[in-house]
């Protein structure tokens, strides 16, 4: 390692965090289709650790990003598709433990309707045989949803995902989950707003409040989502072990 390479912190394939040097980074574009129908969503079993995720993959030499997703498809489902609207566009930094690799990686969620009917409160779910417990994370930061989703999946959980207060709670009644994540700043129903219509639905639902807002306007809206019963909150950014920690202590009652 060079004497003043620079530190990048990567999300690793199980969750974690790891510090590695700049150059051990690879730049990978990929690109993943969300692909509905009929109300249910299209996923793949990754081949490495069994966890169900969108279909799509890295884009080859050569190939545009359109030619990719429909390669990837093609090869992981069977499924011809025509690319649809660009939906999300993310950077990320990535540590792939198995194989020891490190990239850059800039990613492009892509949606395509097979039908008309698409229920938005649930964008992506991990569904184990025999888990723990059922989970809502309600954030509307992609990154942020998919730390907690593959945190809690890893320690054996079932866990369900809402882009905003609105889909949260109408997911929460028909699923009714054993344990809520909840980030407080949303659009359409700000996270106090959430937490008061799940009590109000609900007494005994078990709820840990988010939000990385700083200042003394942040620790306000934690005491107040405290005082409407959430029974434990998170500054972000959080340590995974914390995070393990708050649902392993909200579950246990």
């Amino acid at each position: 390692m060079e004497a003043n390479s620079k530190m990048i912190e990567c999300i690793t394939f199980y969750g974690e965090t790891k510090s590695l040097p700049e150059e051990r980074l690879s730049f990978r574009p990929a690109v993943y289709g969300l692909i509905v129908d009929q109300g249910r969503l299209l996923l793949v079993t990754n081949r490495n650790n069994g966890k169900y995720t969108l279909p799509g993959g890295g884009v080859e030499i050569g190939e545009s990003m359109v030619e990719a997703l429909k390669r990837e498809v093609r090869e992981e489902t069977g499924i011809a598709v025509e690319v649809g609207n660009f939906l999300e566009f993310y950077e990320r930094f990535f540590y792939y433990d198995p194989e020891d690799l490190a990239f850059h990686g800039l990613f492009l969620v892509v949606f395509w309707l097979i039908s008309r009917y698409f229920s938005k409160g649930l964008l992506r779910c991990y569904d184990r045989e025999g888990s723990m417990a059922s989970i809502l994370v309600i954030d509307d930061s992609a990154e942020i949803r998919d730390l907690v989703c593959r945190v809690m999946v890893s320690e054996g959980h079932d866990v369900r995902e809402a882009l905003n207060g609105e889909e949260g709670v109408a997911l929460y009644k028909e699923a009714r989950p054993d344990l809520v994540f909840t980030d407080l700043f949303m659009p359409r129903k700000n996270g106090i707003e959430t937490i008061t219509d799940l009590y109000d639905f609900d007494e005994t639902v078990n709820v840990i409040a988010m939000t990385s807002h700083g200042g003394e306007e942040n620790y306000d809206f934690l005491r107040v989502a405290r005082a409407l019963g959430a029974v434990n909150t998170l500054q972000k950014p959080f340590k995974i072990d914390d995070l393990k920690k708050a649902a392993e202590t909200a579950l246990k009652g």
